[in-house]
């Protein structure tokens, strides 16, 4: 849900206001215990107490601020692997802030699989804006809307897609491997 900040203020006495907000205006708080509430924004009740509900917008930031310290952490994982290590066949026995080799390297892949995770979230929580450029500027077609189910569809087959083509390249690779022989 939107919070948009230029809303006009609704009158808590005038009729309207019970048409848009079912179950009346809001319990007033003495001003030391006012809860947190975006302006004119959405609340939800719990127990009594009202919190304000995260705008889409603040979730859209700190899920691209997560993605962004994700990505810089394992872009110093990765130089480290390459500048600061020698290969892996000549690491053993090298420790740096205490992990060798393989400590890093598993640092590296919980910090790629969390960003891949991330990226998903991101492109989940932006799904109608894709599927609306696909439409559009892809397919050519002139003011597409996309039923909701269409889009879910749409959204489980591409994800179908990728991880196919995930275990595809694992298994590939797994069954073409040739190991070292001593």
């Amino acid at each position: 849900m939107e919070v948009r900040a230029n809303r006009p203020a609704i009158d808590p006495s005038s009729s309207s206001w019970h048409a848009k907000c079912p179950g009346g205006p809001p319990e007033r708080h003495p001003p030391e215990i006012e809860p947190l509430t975006f302006q004119n924004g959405p609340t939800l009740d719990f127990g009594g107490h009202r919190r304000a509900m995260m705008s889409r917008a603040v979730v859209n930031f700190l899920l691209d601020f997560v993605l962004l310290i994700v990505f810089v952490v394992l872009l110093g994982a990765t130089l480290i692997l390459r500048f600061v290590f020698p290969a892996a066949t000549q690491a053993d026995g090298w420790r740096l802030w205490g992990m060798g080799y393989d400590g890093w390297s598993e640092v590296q892949f919980w910090l790629l699989s969390l960003l891949f995770i991330g990226a998903i979230v991101h492109v989940m929580l932006h799904w109608t804006w894709v599927c609306g450029i696909v439409a559009r500027r892809v397919l050519r077609k002139k003011a597409a809307v996309l039923e909701d189910g269409t889009m879910t569809l749409y959204g489980v087959g591409v994800l179908a897609i990728i991880f196919g083509l995930t275990a595809g390249l694992v298994l590939a690779a797994q069954l073409t491997v040739i190991p070292h022989s001593t």
